[in-house]
């Protein structure tokens, strides 16, 4: 058995809305990819699902952290 915690935390800040939202969606492909199996192993997928891309004005985050991910994107906003 393997056992595995996802820590992934990416905090960007961009020089305008239009660049935070495409490090947004370069983000968001990030999770997908990790959900679509690129994580490899079921749990990790799982926490994957739970991953968040937050954007705040021109700051962006990835946040995945397990089941922490909602407290931490709340946090940072």
């Amino acid at each position: 058995m393997i056992s595995a915690v996802v820590s992934e935390l990416v905090m960007v800040e961009c020089s305008s809305a239009d660049d935070a939202a495409a490090v947004a969606q370069i983000l968001q492909n990030r999770i997908d990819t990790q959900v679509d199996g690129g994580a490899w192993y079921p749990a990790s997928i799982e926490q994957w699902k739970q991953a968040q891309v937050v954007t705040n004005g021109s700051y962006v985050a990835l946040i995945a952290c397990s089941d922490q991910s909602a407290s931490i994107a709340e946090a940072f906003l």
